[in-house]
């Protein structure tokens, strides 16, 4: 008689991505961001572990670099990973609906960065 395989919740995850590149390739010099909201849930049998990652938001947008404001014209040519509270999480989802944009330019209290 075959047995049930027991799999069992081992941590739930939340991190909050963002990235801004410069491409100075064409006559039109461009920023590109991208923003992520998403939650990592681990589970685990007696034999393997596996992890499961739900998007919960996630935008992107290119912008003329002479139309972008300042403040992303001076962010760092970079890709940051916050691992965030779920409350952090919670604010962070309620912003993205409201002002999505402003996300770009938070930096979140978060447990690590990467």
């Amino acid at each position: 008689m075959p047995q049930k395989q027991i799999i069992v919740q081992e941590a739930v995850h939340y991190y909050f991505l963002k990235s801004k590149d410069f491409n100075d390739e064409d006559d039109s010099p461009t920023i590109t961001l991208f923003c992520r909201l998403s939650r990592e849930t681990t589970y685990s049998d007696l034999l393997h572990t596996y992890s499961k990652t739900d998007t919960f938001w996630v935008d992107i947008d290119e912008l003329k670099y002479e139309d972008a404001p300042e403040k992303l014209k001076e962010l760092p040519d970079q890709i940051f990973r916050y691992a965030i509270s779920e409350a952090v999480f919670k604010d962070l989802y309620k912003i993205s609906m409201s002002n999505p944009k402003e996300l770009y330019t938070i930096t979140p209290y978060s447990i690590k960065k990467s």
